[in-house]
């Protein structure tokens, strides 16, 4: 008979053992492990039992990845550690054997510093060590770390070591580590450290002009350099690599000496050598400055700090003795010091160097024009150091040649510019080394203009023409061009003409001319009629300023509608004149015309002369310059009225002829009065003469 059991559900079994593939002590406190995969585990479980412990001390760490860390043991102990793998069905076999037997390293005490140098130190330590067959120490790294987290190191398989390349002035954090082939222990202690530099003035004795400079030595220090510095910046200097003292002779008297010993520790010079004798050029080309310096012992590189009073400083590194800085602003003073720099240390500042860069273009320039003399004024502001100043003032248009003027003010008065032209001013200032550039050009008309007969005046916007004459009479007239009248003047009477041009700013020197006007018109005319022989007598009293008249007898253009019908004049320079002949039947108009004259004489270079005569028929040309070719016309004038010109006569002056005598052929010019003539030959009445205007 058979029984069968029928499972009606399932259950999971413990997993088999892990393996451990790997451990490794990582600090002085913590151990790290990796481990095997098993099929059905969930997790690892990780004992650590302390050897030799009374009561046992265990700890346990559960992990379900394949790999973990322990942490909080304690340092230099021996530790016997076991895996248990584990899932829902509980804990799998316990390995028989430790998986880890060893000891994490302990971190190395009593640490100490003792300074060998500026820039060295040596850290020592105590090494309180187990040495294991796996785990121990063989190496230790002493570390420095600064204020800023920058580190320096030393390793030795000793209790020792010494770090290079400590900053000047810098406070350390020293910690010592243990180093083993799997294993870098924690560091418990350190020690703080302070680079400074040691004592190193003890006794100066002085003999005459020498003095002996000693000293407390440095441990590691190769040599000395001993510097003697007054109030001048004036040094002297000597050195010692043997002992601590050297000697500085010629020493001049009187003075006083700030002394400062420097060393060199065989790895980086402690306090490096100050440039001396710098010397520092501005380029008036380019404004870029040279500066130059020498060395008693070289550094690794140089910087020059460039400051002036207000501003960030330049700066311009170099390796070489020299070193070329540009961006400098012109017009300034900047003080020049190098500093030598070795390693991380640099020297004192070398000796002040003042130096001027070029100078600026003056700025807020202004022109003025002195109407009196005729000159230009230019202005600009003026520097807070002396300088020299060139004015520059070029013409834009025209072959004219510029004009400069050199002053130490703030100011300069130009002459002979000449009238109308426009003209480009600027500026530019000069030092004893060097010539800055000109400023921008400034733009200015220099409109004090000659006024020339019946021309335009270069840069003249407006002109006035004042006239007087007799009985006290005086008008003037304004224009923007060559013309402007005046009225109500008398016949027959000279008038004083001046003119001026304006330009908004000056008024231009005055021209002068004398003009006349022409005679006045006859009065008093009368006429006889003698009937029996046809003939009329015009007769009339003289007219100021005539020197001739004519006489018009034509035919009343009522009569004859076609043609200009009778027409008949008599010249005369009588107050009387005779018609012979008169045909019989017509009313005729009878017209005085009294003459005046005036001679125009023109130079070759267009100038005009005139003169003017109201009694004769010559007059004199005054003034004419010597040596020129003229063109002589005359004209007749009545009232505002010119006749044609006469035919033109060519006149050369001599060389002392100033005056030329004019004879004038005379035109008629205009009044008239009219006379009625019929066929009963009767007289008619006279009629008044009328000046017309």
């Amino acid at each position: 008979m058979f029984s069968w059991l029928k499972c009606l559900s399932s259950f999971p079994t413990v997993p088999s053992t892990s393996q451990i593939t790997f451990s490794r002590a990582i600090s002085s406190t913590s151990i790290s492990f990796e481990w095997s995969n098993v099929t059905g585990a969930d997790s690892y479980i990780l004992f650590v039992e302390k050897l030799f412990s009374s009561p046992l001390e265990q700890f346990n760490w559960t992990f379900t990845a394949l790999s973990g860390q322990i942490e909080g043991l304690a340092p230099s102990t021996t530790y016997n550690c076991y895996l248990y793998s584990s899932n829902s069905a509980g804990r799998g076999a316990k390995r028989k054997t430790p998986v880890f037997s060893g000891e994490v390293l302990q971190p190395p005490s009593g640490v100490s510093l003792v300074s060998t140098g500026k820039s060295t130190a040596r850290v020592t330590w105590d090494a309180m060590m187990t040495w294991g067959l796996v785990f121990g120490a063989n190496l230790y790294r002493a570390t420095a770390v600064d204020g800023t987290d920058a580190s320096l190191n030393c390793t030795s398989a000793s209790t020792s070591c010494q770090i290079s390349m400590l900053k000047c002035g810098e406070k350390y954090e020293v910690r010592v580590t243990a180093i083993s082939d799997d294993c870098t222990s924690t560091s418990n202690t350190s020690a703080l450290f302070e680079t400074s530099e040691p004592t190193v003035i003890a006794d100066i004795p002085v003999f005459h002009d020498s003095a002996r400079f000693n000293w407390t030595a440095s441990i590691g220090v190769v040599f000395y350099i001993t510097v003697a510095e007054d109030a001048n910046g004036a040094r002297l200097t000597c050195t010692s690599n043997t002992v601590n003292n050297c000697n500085i002779t010629s020493l001049p008297c009187g003075r006083k000496y700030n002394v400062t010993v420097t060393y060199n520790d065989g790895t980086s010079l402690s306090v490096p050598c100050g440039p001396e004798n710098v010397t520092a050029n501005v380029s008036c080309g380019t404004g870029a400055l040279t500066v130059a310096w020498g060395i008693s012992v070289p550094a690794d590189n140089y910087t020059t700090k460039i400051s002036r009073a207000v501003g960030q400083p330049l700066h311009c590194n170099s390796t070489d003795m020299q070193c070329t800085a540009e961006g400098l602003v012109c017009g300034s003073s900047y003080v020049v010091n190098v500093f030598s720099i070795t390693g991380t240390c640099i020297s004192l500042p070398s000796a002040d160097v003042t130096v001027q860069t070029f100078p600026c273009a003056p700025a807020n320039i202004s022109t003025n024009l002195l109407c009196g003399t005729n000159d230009l004024v230019v202005n600009w502001s003026s520097s807070s150091v002396p300088l020299n100043y060139s004015v520059k003032v070029v013409a834009l248009a025209g072959n004219i040649s510029s004009l400069t003027c050199d002053t130490k003010h703030a100011n300069c008065s130009l002459s002979g510019l000449q009238c109308g032209q426009t003209y480009n001013v600027s500026v530019k200032a000069s030092s004893k080394s060097c010539s800055g550039p000109y400023s921008q050009p400034q733009t200015t008309i220099f409109s004090l203009f000659d006024l020339l007969p019946n021309l335009a005046s270069q840069g003249a916007t407006s002109y006035t023409a004042r006239v007087t004459g007799p009985h006290g009479f005086s008008k003037t007239c304004s224009s923007s061009n060559l013309t402007c009248f005046v009225s109500d003047l008398q016949c027959a009477s000279q008038y004083n003409v001046t003119v001026t041009a304006q330009d908004g700013h000056c008024t231009s020197s005055t021209t002068h001319t004398v003009i006349s006007t022409g005679p006045c018109d006859p009065a008093n005319v009368t006429s006889i009629l003698q009937c029996g022989s046809n003939m009329a007598t015009v007769s009339w009293d003289h007219a100021a300023g005539a020197v001739g008249y004519t006489v018009s007898a034509r035919e009343n253009h009522t009569q004859h509608l076609a043609g200009e019908g009778y027409l008949n004049s008599c010249p005369t320079t009588n107050t009387s004149c005779a018609f012979q002949n008169l045909p019989c039947g017509l009313d005729l108009n009878l017209t005085i015309l009294a003459q005046g004259a005036e001679s125009i004489a023109t130079a070759n270079d267009g100038h005009n002369y005139t003169c003017n005569s109201t009694s004769s028929n010559s007059c004199n040309l005054t003034g004419l310059p010597c040596g020129e070719n003229y063109t002589i016309t005359v004209v007749t004038v009545d009232g505002g009225c010119w006749s044609e010109p006469s035919s033109a006569v060519v006149l050369r002056t001599g060389k002392g002829t100033l005056e030329a005598k004019v004879f004038l052929i005379f035109r008629r010019i205009r009044s008239h009065g009219s006379l009625h003539f019929s066929n009963k030959s009767t007289l008619l009445s006279q009629l008044p003469a009328r000046l017309l205007t």
